[in-house]
């Protein structure tokens, strides 16, 4: 799918490409982040300390970090689009970065300007950090934390084990959720610098053997009467249990970055194996179901970049829908990528097994990579159950005519722009919501969605993909209708978090989400971005495999236009990484 850009390319695409091109030619063993040096890494369970001083020389570090302290992290996108392009070498080593700014996330929205000057510092040094939340015993049961932080005259003094920790023995600094007091929801969050600490009231728990990820350090953090000053304290002690919530709205937009690129890089080695690979007299891609595989996967890389980036850039331009979106970008693109992982591995046959060979034996360490990548950050059950529970007030106001006016909403142009640079994000925890209070433009804006797509398929000159589009657009209307309807069934008996159907629900209305992203992605760009982008066969494509997805249609025949346009682009383009 070529396509043309703005004269002046998105600030984040360019500091991706810079990376990139810094980072050196993966294949090339001699380059400063191969494919080679990372594979040996995860034979041995390490982080090697090439990879780490690479990630210093570019700083890449700076990024994590507000640029009013110092560092370089502007528009929410950039950060998105780094992860994506660390992640297509190593999930791993994109993960222990993004395990740090898990743990300065909270710094930077709630911490006084003596907290946000340590952690910068630390960062900005090459130190990690993490955030410290799971127990053994509670899982991702917040509110049953057994850790406690005692008031002290000078402080607090904690006691207990956090684990797993992402960073938890690396980590030069750590926020920890604590109880303060015996009430259920009387939580804090506490800044622990473990090099203040009175080594002889703490110590860290061993790393965990883990599937994937290996080299990454997982492992935890015991306390003994362990005393920490007053000013540790993390904004409001009480509201810790709050503030982690909120918090986590903001890396869930970035974590998509992490499946993302771990999908361009199955669909590339997929790609090339097949063009290379030849069996009875001809080369695999041939073969009409490999590059229908092929097709499948990519459509579904586009549909979850697709869904990405619009929630990742709502971080600067919308944070008061992320508690809805935010979620909704964590349980599906993750979803969507373990397909693309699933569908490429059959491309690839017993290579995609084998721990050497085809680059170096990297697509078995990408599966066990991103085995992950729907359990952390909230586990799919977790997320559902976000989603599950605004969906009734998200209904109410879709069937009430909350909807914007105009072909696409306002706020779409800045959400789904492809050309234009999101505004830098400024953290403030003020800015942050529990619930979307049942606004979501996604679902209330899709009726003037496919007035618009239909407004276009009256034009003379209208795209030569407008027709299957329109039919795909009519489908998705009569399961926007269907699934208010059953939300309205399942609430007449109970609630949707106490029915598993609620969870099922949820899991619909994120597919139906994702198909208002593509098509609100094409309308905003499609003026911007010509060629094969405009005439939008690539939409129909993922619209009619949303419909698959929700039952609503059988079978997707993408035919050889569709499949040369599509995978050409997955080489030549985004995808090659």
């Amino acid at each position: 799918m070529k396509r043309t850009l703005a004269p002046t390319r998105p600030v984040a695409v360019r500091i991706a490409e810079e990376f990139d091109r810094f980072l050196g030619d993966p294949l090339d063993p001699t380059s400063r982040l191969s494919l080679r040096t990372i594979m040996r890494g995860d034979e041995a369970a390490e982080l090697p300390d090439a990879v780490t001083e690479a990630m210093g020389e570019w700083g890449y570090a700076a990024h994590l970090v507000p640029r009013d302290l110092g560092g370089a992290l502007g528009s929410p996108e950039t950060l998105l689009t780094l992860c994506r392009t660390l992640s297509r070498r190593s999930m791993t080593v994109a993960v222990a970065f993004g395990s740090t700014f898990l743990g300065a996330n909270p710094i930077w929205l709630w911490g006084d300007d003596e907290q946000k000057a340590f952690v910068a510092d630390q960062i900005l040094q090459g130190s990690f950090g993490g955030l410290a939340l799971s127990e053994s015993e509670h899982g991702s049961d917040l509110i049953a934390t057994s850790t406690t932080a005692l008031p002290t005259p000078g402080g607090h003094v904690l006691h207990g084990t956090k684990w797993p920790v992402g960073n938890a023995s690396r980590g030069s600094f750590l926020v920890v959720l604590a109880r303060t007091r015996a009430q259920p929801r009387q939580l804090g969050l506490f800044l622990v610098n473990k090099s203040r600490l009175d080594p002889a009231t703490w110590y860290n728990e061993p790393s965990i053997p883990t599937l994937g990820l290996r080299g990454h350090d997982v492992s935890g953090i015991t306390f003994r009467d362990c005393a920490v000053p007053a000013s540790a304290t993390v904004g409001d002690v009480s509201d810790g249990l709050g503030h982690t919530v909120k918090a986590l709205q903001i890396t869930k937009a970035f974590v998509a970055g992490l499946s993302l690129g771990a999908g361009d890089s199955a669909l590339r080695f997929a790609l090339d194996y097949s063009r290379e690979r030849r069996l009875y007299g001809q080369n695999v891609y041939a073969l009409p179901i490999i590059r229908h595989q092929l097709v499948e996967a990519y459509t579904d890389l586009l549909i979850a970049e697709c869904v990405a980036a619009p929630v990742a850039r709502s971080v600067s331009l919308a944070p008061e829908r992320l508690p809805l979106w935010a979620s909704v970008s964590k349980y599906i693109v993750p979803l969507l990528v373990d397909d693309v992982v699933r569908g490429t591995s059959e491309v690839l046959g017993a290579r995609s097994y084998i721990r050497n060979g085809v680059y170096d034996g990297a697509f078995q360490k990408l599966q066990r990579d991103h085995a992950i990548a729907g359990i952390f950050e909230g586990t799919k059950q977790v997320n559902l159950h976000m989603i599950a529970n605004q969906l009734p007030d998200v209904r109410r106001l879709a069937l009430g005519g909350a909807s914007t006016t105009g072909g696409t909403p306002a706020l779409f142009e800045a959400l789904f722009s492809r050309v234009a640079d999101a505004p830098d994000w400024k953290p403030d925890g003020d800015d942050l919501r529990m619930t979307n209070r049942g606004l979501d433009e996604f679902s209330q804006g899709w009726p003037a969605t496919a007035d618009e797509i239909h407004r276009l398929a009256t034009l003379a000159d209208a795209p030569t993909g407008l027709r299957a589009i329109g039919a795909a657009v009519d489908r998705l209307t009569g399961e926007w209708q269907l699934l208010w309807s059953d939300i309205e069934r399942v609430m007449d008996s109970g609630d949707l978090v106490s029915d598993p159907e609620g969870f099922h629900l949820a899991h619909r209305y994120c597919l139906l989400f994702a198909a208002a992203a593509c098509a609100n992605t094409w309308l905003v760009n499609r003026h911007a971005l010509d060629g094969s982008f405009h005439r939008g066969e690539w939409l129909a494509a993922c619209l009619q495999r949303t419909l698959v997805r929700l039952g609503a249609l059988r079978y997707v025949s993408y035919g050889p236009e569709v499949e040369r346009m599509m995978l050409n682009y997955g080489v030549a383009g985004n995808a090659a990484g």
